[in-house]
């Protein structure tokens, strides 16, 4: 049996692992050398050893289970802790295979202690940190002290290719490119030593692609026992390749400087021209020579510059005092002043600056055409305000002269038609007087219009001594084009409201929020308690107009909608022409609601 043993055993001499033959009563036969090492014995003391000696007091119910599957399976796998000669205990995971022509057993065992520590650790790092692991953005890894990796994010799988359960169990130097791990054994004893790091190296995905990344990784620590390391890995491969082909693009870089509209010149950090583009040397008519080579300061005077303040700014900016992105500056060229926008950029190489790039946009022409149009909006403006005077002059005379013609009328009806005519132009009037005094020419403040437009009818109809006029308005402004229509309907609605809600003494009060009690025929009004009310609000993009008053309301048998009354005929017009809906609620005297869009 010794011979068989020794036999297999010599198959397995240099095997990392623990592997140990026993008969079938647990009497170990044979060990191999690193049996011997893990559990402190010599070859002769520990082949002598029964395998239960070896095994755990707390394990030994279990082990007897084990037992019992392996001799009916043939094989199996299990986790125990073993008793070194020095008394210590230590945690392995196992494989018993049963030998059946040689009644033998062969148990193959691996130290799991320091996985196991990784993953207790593992386990109170994930609890705490579970959400920043499973959220990154960056790939996650952590290895043990020998940088066996025992985890990785799903990140990380991303950025490999790999799943978790081919690279969990890999040393990391197996997924690293080969010219990266030169430094890699100084990197492991810096983490030895509690010292975290930041750094670029280049990984290989499982497709075989280099991906580059930038490795932060920080040693993870037990009472002071280095036991691993924690990484997290940002992919900078694009960023990488974006360089190369940048390096690589150079020609056609210069291809496109040199095509530029904008004059392009490169200084170094003591202002030496470095290069310039053929735009420079078109507007400055000089040669490359009498550039490049030399200080930006010496061809400023015969431009007009002043070369001291350039390059004072410009030594500032390089410095960090005060970096100027952007200038204006005015040159003379050619016998032309030209104007100018200078647009600079620094130019940084390993954290050094290293010069300066400053691209001059010439805006002469620009800046020429907006004084223009600046010029050409100043007449328009004074235009429209001339025009806007004089047709609300215009509207002043046809009042005055229908209010010079109403005096001679006799008929009352026919004067009134003359008024509420008048009373119609003055309301437009007053649109075009608002447009020429305000300083936007195409929108009214429709609040501030309609206080004037009301205090115009009450002084027409002299009631401003009996009537209160509330006002309940959004702050709106609207065009021309709803202005004109909206502020007729208005006048129609309080005129109505003036001439008949209040029939026994013809007073009323105008109002846009409160609704005292309608008012009978026998009642004696006083003007706190005569009311009209106009609101003006927006609801859902759409604005409602709101007019009512406290009087004794229309007649029951009127159909607004159909009459032969101007006022009422005009009403529906405007409301079309607003492309609005009215309504009208008698319970309160007369409430005419209109909803409409507004411009």
């Amino acid at each position: 049996m010794m011979s068989n043993g020794g036999k297999y055993l010599s198959l397995l001499e240099n095997v990392s692992d623990s592997v140990t033959i026993r008969s079938l009563e647990g009497r170990i036969i044979e060990a191999n050398p690193a049996a011997c090492q893990l559990l402190g014995y010599k070859h002769d003391e520990l082949c002598v050893k029964n395998f239960m000696d070896l095994i755990a007091p707390e394990c030994h119910d279990r082990l007897n289970s084990i037992r019992e599957t392996l001799m009916r399976t043939g094989s199996v796998d299990y986790e125990t802790f073993f008793i070194r000669k020095d008394g210590s205990k230590f945690q392995v995971e196992a494989r018993s295979v049963l030998i059946q022509d040689q009644n033998v057993v062969m148990s193959i065992s691996r130290d799991i202690t320091k996985r196991k520590q990784m993953e207790l650790a593992l386990n109170e790092f994930e609890e705490k940190y579970r959400l920043i692991v499973e959220t990154a953005n960056e790939g996650i890894v952590v290895a043990d002290d020998v940088q066996r990796i025992n985890y990785v994010n799903q990140k990380t799988v991303d950025l490999l290719g790999y799943e978790a359960d081919e690279i969990v169990g890999l040393n990391i130097m197996e997924l690293v490119y080969k010219d990266d791990l030169l430094d890699y054994d100084k990197r492991v004893e810096n983490r030895k030593r509690n010292i975290a790091e930041r750094f670029e190296m280049r990984f290989i995905h499982k497709n075989g692609s280099v991906r580059w990344m930038i490795v932060s990784v920080t040693p993870l620590q037990d009472n002071g026992k280095f036991i691993g390391s924690f990484a997290m890995l940002t992919d900078i491969t694009d960023m990488k390749l974006a360089e190369v082909a940048l390096r690589d693009s150079e020609e056609k870089y210069r291809l496109v400087v040199e095509s530029a509209a904008e004059a392009i010149f490169i200084l170094d950090n003591n202002g030496i021209v470095v290069d310039v583009n053929n735009k420079l040397l078109e507007i400055s008519n000089l040669e490359r020579g009498d550039v490049v080579g030399q200080n930006f300061t010496v061809s400023l005077p015969k431009f007009g510059i002043d070369a001291e303040d350039a390059f004072e700014k410009f030594i500032g900016s390089i410095q960090g005092k005060k970096f100027i992105k952007n200038r204006f500056w005015t040159a003379l060229v050619k016998g032309r002043q030209l104007n100018f926008i200078s647009h600079a950029s620094k130019l940084i190489r390993d954290g050094e600056i290293k010069g300066m790039s400053i691209i001059l946009e010439d805006v002469t022409e620009r800046l020429d055409i907006e004084s223009r149009l600046r010029d050409s909006l100043k007449e328009k403006d004074v235009l429209l305000k001339e025009i806007h005077h004089r047709v609300k002059n215009n509207l002043q005379i046809i009042s005055s002269l229908l209010n010079l013609q109403s005096v001679n009328i006799v008929n009352e009806h026919d004067k009134k038609i003359f008024l509420d005519s008048k009373s119609r132009i003055k309301s437009m009037a007053i649109v075009h007087e608002q447009l020429y005094q305000s300083e936007d020419l195409s929108r009214i403040d429709i609040e501030n219009y309609i206080k004037k437009l009301a205090d115009s009818l009450f002084n027409s109809y002299n009631v401003n001594t009996l009537i209160k006029f509330n006002l309940d308005v959004e702050n709106v402004k609207f065009g021309v084009n709803t202005a004109i229509p909206l502020g007729l309907m208005i006048n129609e609605f309080l005129t109505n409201s003036l001439k008949h809600a209040f029939p026994c003494i013809y007073k009323g009060q105008v109002s846009l929020t409160n609704f005292p009690p309608v008012l009978s025929k026998d009642a004696t009004i006083m003007g706190d308690y005569c009311q009209i009310n106009l609101n003006l609000s927006t609801d859902d993009g759409k604005y409602i107009l709101m007019v009512n008053d406290n009087g004794v309301g229309l007649p029951r048998d009127l159909d607004y909608r159909n009459t032969s009354t101007l006022g009422f005929q005009l009403i529906n017009s405007l409301v079309n022409q607003l492309d609005g809906v009215i309504t009208l609620d008698r319970s309160r005297g007369s409430e005419f609601r209109i909803e409409f869009q507004g411009s």
